[in-house]
C-alpha cells in the first residue's frame, strides 16, 4: 500500500481499536461494581462514578477517532491500490496484439467485467481482512492477559473451553 505512513497510522489505530472490548469489558463491570456499592451505602460511590464514567467516555472518544481514521486511510489506500491494479491491467491489454482478443474469455465485455467487478474485490479482501484479523487476535490477546491479571483460575477454564467455543462458531457459521 502507498503512502507507507498511512498503513503504520491504519496499523497503530487497528491496535489501539482492539483494546476497546476488552477494556470495555473491564470499565463496564467496575459501573457496575460501583452501581452495586451504592445501593449498601458506600461513602466514595460519586468519586469512583465519575472515575469510571470519565474512563468510560475517554475510551469512547478514543474509538471514533481511531475507528474514523484507521477507515479512512484504508478506504483511500484500497481505492489507490483498486486504481493502481486498474492502471497496470489497462496498460497491459491496450498493448495487446488484435488477436489476443479473439479468445472468447478475453473479449472486451470479460475484460471489462474483470476491471469492474473482480478488481473491486481486491480492494475488500485486502483492507478490510488485515484490520478484522488484527483487531480479533489483539482483542482476545488482550482480553486473554487481563482475564489473568483479575483472576487466573477462571481464565485457565475459559482458556480450556475456547476451541470448544471455536467449533461451535464454525458450526454456526456454516449453516
Amino acid at each position: 500500500y502507498r503512502p507507507h505512513w498511512m498503513s503504520a497510522v491504519s496499523f497503530i489505530t487497528a491496535l489501539i481499536n482492539s483494546l476497546t472490548m476488552p477494556m470495555h469489558g473491564l470499565i463496564q463491570a467496575k459501573v457496575q461494581f460501583v452501581l452495586f456499592a451504592a445501593y449498601y451505602g458506600a461513602e466514595d460511590f460519586k468519586e469512583l462514578r465519575g472515575t469510571w464514567l470519565t474512563a468510560w467516555a475517554v475510551m469512547t472518544l478514543v474509538v471514533s477517532i481511531c475507528s474514523g481514521t484507521e477507515r479512512s486511510f484504508l478506504g483511500y489506500q484500497g481505492e489507490a491500490l483498486t486504481s493502481g491494479v486498474r492502471k497496470l491491467l489497462m496498460r497491459g491489454v491496450m498493448y495487446k496484439q488484435l488477436s489476443w482478443f479473439d479468445q472468447e474469455h478475453r473479449a472486451p465485455g470479460a475484460i471489462t467485467n474483470v476491471m469492474s467487478q473482480d478488481i473491486q474485490l481486491l480492494n475488500g479482501l485486502t483492507t478490510e481482512t488485515i484490520i478484522v484479523m488484527i483487531e480479533a487476535v489483539m482483542s482476545i490477546s488482550v482480553g486473554v492477559a487481563i482475564a489473568f491479571i483479575y483472576c487466573w483460575p477462571q481464565a485457565l477454564v475459559i482458556l480450556a473451553c475456547s476451541p470448544f467455543l471455536a467449533a461451535g462458531m464454525a458450526i454456526m457459521s456454516r449453516l
